[in-house]
Parts: C-alpha cells; structure tokens; sequence
C-alpha cells in the first residue's frame, strides 16, 4: 500500500513540476498548421473544406516540384538538350544558376529542380515541355478558384 501512495504521489509531483503538453485544435485555426498556407479540397465536388492564407501569392512549393518533375519524366526525352531562356535564368528564390543561353540536358535540370529545389530549372523544364510558364500550367495542372 505505501508503495502505492509513494508511485500516485511521485507522479503528481512530476505532472506539477513537468505538466503535460497536449495538442489539440485552436479556435483560430482548427489543424493547427505551422505552414504558412494550405487548402484542403474535395477531390470530387471541388468544395474548399479548409483553408489558411489560401489566396496569398507564395513561392513553389516542392509538391510543384514533384508534379513537374513526374510529368517530365513521364511525357518528356530525358536525353533532350534544353536551351535556358533568360526568363528561366531570371527566376526568383531557390536556384541552380543557369546561365542564359546554357544548354543542359532534361535529365539534368530535373537533377537540379529535385536536389537543389531549382526554381530556374523548374522555368526552364516547363518551357521546353510547352513553350511558357503560363501554357505549362495551365493545360497541366488544375487551378481550383
């Protein structure tokens, strides 16, 4: 019985001096999200089920990253020589450096847009799958509005 008593109070004195953390819903943000934007959408009815800073402009993320480099794999010649445009080398936030004018194989800048989350790759792959920026994702990807 003592042994009892000592274990019940040994851990209410531990819970006092170590209190228990939990992780549960806010009423601001109910999943709690550390990133900075999200949105979640029914596959097949399109409706937004949740969202957070949805409509703020942000910088590729690497799920983008992934999808293009799928679709290249899938529906482009590895082996491709691609001629870096001076919009792809223009490109803002993370880089692999490409120059203008540099020519590079498919393969590697899909190297570089997967290693090194290129954003100037991720330009350059897109322009040689389907001339701009703009044309790629419109015809590949679904914008939901």
């Amino acid at each position: 019985m003592k042994k009892n008593i000592f274990l019940i109070t040994t851990m209410f004195v531990i819970h006092l001096l170590f209190p228990f953390t939990t992780y549960g819903h806010s009423n601001t943000d109910p999943l709690s999200l550390k990133s900075e934007a999200a949105i979640v959408i029914d596959a097949k009815t399109g409706t937004v089920i949740y969202e957070k800073n949805s409509k703020v402009k942000m910088y590729p993320a690497s799920l983008t990253k992934i999808a293009t480099a799928i679709y290249a794999i899938e529906n482009g010649n590895l082996d491709d020589i691609v001629t870096v445009s001076k919009h792809a080398k223009g490109t803002i936030g993370s880089s692999v450096y490409l120059e203008e004018g540099e020519q590079v194989t498919l393969k590697k800048l899909l190297q570089g847009l997967l290693i090194n989350s290129g954003n100037d790759a991720g330009v350059a792959i897109a322009e040689h799958l389907s001339g701009s920026v703009e044309h790629y994702s419109s015809d590949r990807f679904v914008i939901w509005k």
